[in-house]
């Protein structure tokens, strides 16, 4: 039976659970506008280095094929963006945005190129917390992620991925006022990992 298992292993060692931790380079473009004190606001994008624990299971479609499931947390809060709002008499005050609670669930698929390496998508769930803001607020929406893993050894590899992510616009109110908020996402992220 050992031999069996270390065969199927040999074969495809993208089977099994997997830790990995990745940086690499995020932009964030948050938005908030339809104010019913008809207000505006223009901001800055975000830009940050972040630091993303992932955790995911995979199996064996096939000789060739692996799907999984799998849960990644950025660790540190982004940079602030800078805000701006103008009121309808023409006032302008400032103000910061960040993120944090950055989380996301997907449903990974994965083609193996040979018995080391292997393309993959995903596609999932994303949410986020803002922070720094007068009123902060949960957004949440999908990711859509691209990346290539390649084993260094039979348990260590190491993977590049691109991820976008998109919070749909959506309606909140801060006592009397509402308004709509939503943000769009870039991340490029390289790191290693552990399969077990």
């Amino acid at each position: 039976m050992l031999c069996v298992f270390a065969a199927h292993a040999e074969s495809n060692r993208f089977i099994g659970g997997n830790v990995q931790i990745a940086t690499g380079y995020q932009l964030n473009t948050p938005t908030l506008d339809n104010y019913s004190n008809s207000q505006s606001t223009s901001g800055s994008d975000i830009k940050s280095i972040p630091l993303v624990l992932g955790l995911g299971y995979s199996l064996s479609l096939n000789n060739s094929k692996v799907i999984g499931l799998s849960y990644e947390r950025n660790l540190v809060n982004t940079n602030s963006a800078s805000l701006s709002t103008t009121s309808s008499s023409g006032a302008s005050t400032g103000s910061s945005l960040a993120y944090t609670n950055q989380q996301r669930f997907s449903l990974v698929g994965g083609h193996l190129l040979n018995s080391y390496a292997m393309v993959y998508g995903k596609l999932g769930y994303a949410s986020l917390t803002t922070t720094k803001a007068d009123n902060n607020f949960d957004l949440s929406g999908y990711v859509l992620g691209a990346g290539y893993k390649s084993f260094l050894n039979n348990y260590q590899y190491v993977f590049a991925e691109y991820n976008h992510t998109r919070m749909p616009k959506t309606g909140l109110s801060n006592g009397s006022i509402t308004f709509n908020a939503q943000s769009v996402g870039h991340e490029f992220l390289f790191g290693i990992g552990l399969q077990f």
